[in-house]
């Protein structure tokens, strides 16, 4: 067996490398969970708290937006949200001793706010939400949250719950109940919920985590609403800095028309054609968390402000012409013929729509085709060939 001995002069300073690096594997790095409520409406002041890991000497909240500022009021902090803030989902982020935490998300729109009670866990406790309104809420672990507004009949209410896309742990679902809570329709797919009002009357939401977990971490901003929400737009880009036309479908949208479409959910679009500013590269802002698949696509967020600020919906960015694509071309012997370099925008509709194109080529060419939809996000899964 043989033996290493390491020479008395050089224990210490091996003694403090090990010391060194110890300590900086044991450093404590400020971090940022939830700020509850997660956003206001512009205009206004929120008081608003905070949990993470090692915030004792939280001093300061920091926001990517400068109309977005924050004084400290003992452990808490009011946010004060300057009227001019555009609607949208904005980083937020707090400073100490320990530095600078990751970001979390806080939004800002135009519809008076509310905080959820803690009592609001049975049917005949709902908190009453007028239409038009947001209210901030956690999820109820092992239950739900209970809600009442009064519609009338034929009145489009959009009903949307706000969790995964603002940093939250909650899978939200979405039930309607009439005044004797019977199930009316249901979203246990994601947090939005079209409801058409059948007749005068008040109605029941319920909310809840589709495991029913719930925590700080299962936060939440339910929405009431008869005001725009936007589905897709078509064409699904635009050329920076240039005004063009476009076609908005979705739901309750000003001035709207028959899409002869449905959405995801299997009810009727309206389509409204209206024409767009598409702001300049160096002017474009993509509200919140970017879908992993289209987080290096260039483009913008777009909402329709009338008479309520709508959800936002992502158009890109061409640097190009656009070609439309042209029915039918649904077989090779019809395929559209295009002559690139170009790019083409369509649809897949109806169902089963396959679509074909042609072009002249030399040999030796080398010819880059590129698909983009589901970085659109689109709810699409293409096939090119």
């Amino acid at each position: 067996m043989s033996q290493i001995y390491l020479p008395r002069i050089f224990a210490p300073a091996v003694l403090s490398l090990l010391c060194a690096t110890n300590f900086a594997a044991e450093l404590p790095a400020i971090r940022l969970d939830t700020v509850f409520p997660p956003g206001g409406k512009a205009g206004t002041d929120v008081d608003a708290g905070i949990t993470g890991a090692d915030l004792d000497d939280a001093k300061a909240l920091h926001f990517s937006h400068p109309g977005i500022t924050a004084e400290q009021k003992d452990k808490r902090f009011i946010v004060k949200i300057a009227p001019d803030v555009p609607p949208g989902v904005y980083d937020v982020r707090v400073s100490g001793l320990l530095g600078i935490s990751n970001p979390r998300a806080f939004v800002v729109d135009d519809l008076p706010q509310s905080l959820k009670p803690g009592t609001s866990n049975k049917p005949e406790a709902a908190m009453e939400l007028a239409l038009d309104s947001t209210v901030s809420g956690v999820a109820t672990a092992a239950g739900a949250d209970w809600f009442k507004f009064t519609a009338k009949k034929g009145q489009r209410v959009v009903i949307t719950c706000a969790a995964p896309e603002i940093d939250s742990r909650m899978m939200p679902v979405l039930t309607v109940l009439d005044a004797g809570a019977r199930e009316l329709e249901a979203s246990r797919r994601g947090g939005l919920l079209d409801f058409t009002v059948p007749a005068d009357g008040t109605y029941l939401i319920k909310v809840n985590d589709l495991s029913f977990g719930g925590s700080a971490d299962y936060y939440y901003r339910l929405t009431v609403s008869t005001g725009p929400h936007i589905d897709f737009v078509f064409p699904p880009c635009g050329v920076p800095g240039a005004k063009s036309k476009f076609t908005v479908y979705g739901r309750n949208l000003p001035g709207g028309s028959p899409a002869k479409v449905n959405g995801p959910d299997g009810k009727p679009l309206e389509m409204l054609e209206t024409d767009i500013d598409v702001p300049a590269a160096a002017d474009a802002r993509r509200d919140g968390l970017a879908d992993p698949a289209g987080a290096a696509v260039d483009g913008f967020s777009y909402r329709l402000t009338s008479p309520h600020c709508s959800n936002a919906v992502f158009i890109g960015y061409t640097s190009g012409s656009l070609v439309a694509e042209q029915e039918p071309n649904n077989s090779p012997e019809l395929a559209q013929k295009i002559t690139p370099p170009c790019e083409i925008v369509g649809q897949f509709f109806p169902a089963r729509d396959v679509d074909t194109f042609s072009f002249d080529a030399k040999k030796g060419d080398v010819w880059w085709i590129e698909v983009i939809s589901d970085r659109l996000d689109l709810p699409t899964n293409l096939l090119a060939g």
